[in-house]
């Protein structure tokens, strides 16, 4: 304890367990704070330990009520939890529901379990600004498993593949998501697949489809790189077969030396994503402030100017003024 004196206080506050701090620096980490890079080399050396489970898939599949389930029942044997429930953000208002903690009644009276909406704002993907950062901080705050529940967006779904250690795509029988399933896309993210409501006829149908169509797709390597378990979430049937899948499946990648590989890849994917973020947010500058990149786009729209050529410039011309 001795150390975290030296530390500045909101840093000795978190790692002392401030369950305030810690929403403190999700808030700063979702608002894009700058302040929040102050603290970060401190909390840093904290994480790494985390398991990562991403869910997703389409609305409506129960994945808030898997989830619910899933987090109590490994918190009621000593774990400590954390939750990251993506909601949509409307294009109309720039609102969102974040209603979690009422799906989620039962782990969210569980003391070592820590719920946080966020909201997609329109980011591309369908996951949220500060995501990344949240996750970390959740790392570091000694959450042992990390849920992130992701908006069910289809294809862009795989997205959660380049932040979770594990990819969890939960489907139900008969409601019309089939096409989406077979998406090599999605199928080739997803580790392990849950059928819900899978007391609802068309169920076994299902889990049969699915696991012809893994053994077609991967080949030689067998339905059991992608585990398919049926579960009743609203009945709590299935979680603890869920649960046990996710442990065997961490167990799996630790010993194949995979658990650092998917690590790097994230670290590697987070930079990518965010410098192309910036690049993005220089390009739609510029586009609106620069007399010259708005004539071209007139030119453009006048038929004076093809795209490809207009892009062509307006690289040259971002590259030109970087250099300066």
């Amino acid at each position: 304890m001795a150390l975290l004196n030296s530390l500045p206080e909101p840093v000795s506050k978190f790692l002392a367990g401030d369950i305030r701090v810690l929403s403190y620096f999700l808030n700063m980490a979702e608002n894009g704070d700058e302040r929040l890079l102050e603290y970060m080399p401190y909390l840093l050396p904290h994480s790494g330990r985390s398991y990562v489970v991403g869910i997703t898939g389409p609305p409506g599949a129960g994945k808030s009520t898997l989830i619910d389930g899933l987090a109590a029942a490994l918190a009621e044997e000593g774990k400590e939890v954390g939750i990251i429930c993506i909601d949509p953000t409307s294009p109309f208002t720039g609102g969102a529901f974040l209603g979690d903690r009422i799906r989620m009644q039962r782990a969210a009276k569980l003391k070592n379990v820590f719920i946080r909406s966020m909201a997609t704002r329109n980011s591309y993907g369908g996951l949220a600004p500060g995501l990344w950062e949240a996750i970390e901080l959740l790392d570091s705050f000694g959450k042992e498993v990390v849920i992130v529940e992701t908006v069910g967006v289809g294809q862009l779904e795989v997205d959660i593949h380049e932040l979770a250690d594990v990819t969890v795509v939960v489907t139900v029988p008969g409601l019309g998501d089939d096409i989406q399933t077979l998406k090599a896309g999605l199928m080739e993210a997803a580790d392990i697949f849950v059928v819900n409501m899978a007391d609802k006829p068309g169920a076994a149908d299902k889990i049969r489809s699915l696991k012809h169509f893994l053994e077609q797709l991967r080949g030689s390597r067998g339905v059991e790189e992608a585990f398919v378990i049926p579960t009743v979430a609203i009945e709590n049937k299935g979680i603890n077969e869920l649960k046990q899948v996710l442990q065997r499946f961490r167990e799996r990648l630790v010993a194949t030396g995979e658990w650092q590989q998917r690590k790097k890849q994230h670290f590697r994917a987070q930079v990518k994503r965010r410098v192309l973020e910036v690049f993005r947010d220089y390009l739609e500058k510029r586009l609106e402030e620069e007399d010259e990149l708005r004539e071209l786009l007139g030119k453009v729209e006048r038929r004076e100017c093809s795209v490809s050529l207009a892009v062509s410039k307006i690289i040259s011309y971002l590259l030109t003024t970087l250099r300066n």
